[in-house]
């Protein structure tokens, strides 16, 4: 699951066998009504009920009805869905755009930047929001659209980036490829082996470094000296120094760190917000999503924080 395009505000929990959702202030918007559910993704979340799957909106309305086999992610307005035998793309309003053959491809991904990953024995490719397939799979390896581009391996191991049309738009003999664009820079490997970053015309604007260095997530990148962790900024300079055991990539401005066996949340001044209880065990799929609150769990207990204050908000019933 990837869903980082817009604020989460409305997550699933489980009690007595069903499924129903609550809010970032702690408040049940659906009660435990459905047999299963997902997390919301562009204003809509996959629910199941009788069997089948539908979408409901964050006030716990039913958008689409329950009728499919397999649920979906909205992505920019669109998500594919499952029947018997056809993968079927919907509009966020319940209407079927086009039908294919569940042996047409073998999967299909959300939607970035207009386009959608598709699979088909084990080869890569692209849809646009009409059903069309733009890029047909052709690519061993192939990522998500990120910023306009994409990182792909094709047939002949050759590695570069792919624009929204299909056409190669960096290749350079002098670094290898690691990571899609984020914040407006992409990371590389050059060939004496030290991280750098390009910009979108391929050039490297910042490094190369001795030491590691992470993806840019809210303008920090990670990095590690001397076995420690920090953060640095997009000219290079660390603004966090190098001092802790472990940490986390920033998001919507903090960011989690384990120093001294103490994990507590810090701003991007390095500034500690509050600790988190020794025993806490972090869930890495809710504190990656764009999303003021995470989860949480205590030995047996799981809890949703408050990102910025630690806080609980919504404790979860034991199932």
């Amino acid at each position: 699951m990837n869903m980082n395009m817009n604020l989460t505000r409305v997550f699933p929990f489980y009690n007595n066998g069903l499924w129903g959702y609550f809010n970032d202030i702690g408040q049940t918007v659906v009660s435990p009504i459905y047999e299963d559910a997902l997390f919301f993704s562009d204003g809509l979340a996959s629910i199941k009920q009788g069997g089948k799957w539908g979408f409901i909106n964050e006030l716990g309305g039913v958008v689409i009805s329950p009728q499919y086999n397999e649920p979906g992610y909205f992505s920019e307005g669109f998500a594919w869905v499952e029947s018997e035998s056809q993968h079927i793309l919907l509009s966020a309003d319940g209407q079927e755009i086009i039908r294919y053959k569940l042996t047409e491809f073998d999967s299909v991904d959300i939607y970035y930047d207009g386009l959608a990953r598709i699979m088909k024995d084990q080869l890569y490719g692209y849809v646009n929001t009409k059903g069309e397939i733009v890029i047909y799979p052709k690519f061993e390896e192939a990522g998500s659209y990120s910023e306009g581009l994409t990182l792909v391996t094709d047939e002949n191991k050759e590695t570069y980036m792919l624009d929204t049309t299909g056409s190669k738009a960096i290749l350079n003999n002098n670094y290898r490829l690691v990571n899609n664009f984020s914040d407006g820079l992409a990371e590389v490997l050059l060939n004496n082996f030290r991280p750098a970053y390009i910009d979108k015309n391929g050039t490297v604007v910042l490094g190369p470094f001795q030491h590691y260095v992470g993806e840019f997530s809210n303008g920090f990148a990670m990095v590690q000296i001397g076995g420690k962790f920090g953060y640095m900024d997009q000219s290079g300079k660390i603004i966090i120094k190098p001092i802790y055991e472990s940490a986390y990539i920033f998001k919507l401005g903090v960011a989690l760190v384990l120093e001294a066996e103490e994990m507590f949340m810090i701003n991007k001044n390095g500034d500690k917000l509050y600790t988190l209880r020794p025993d806490a065990d972090v869930d890495c799929e809710t504190y990656s999503l764009n999303s003021e609150i995470f989860k949480v769990m205590y030995g047996e207990k799981e809890a949703y924080i408050n990102r910025f204050t630690g806080k609980e908000v919504f404790v979860l019933p034991k199932s």
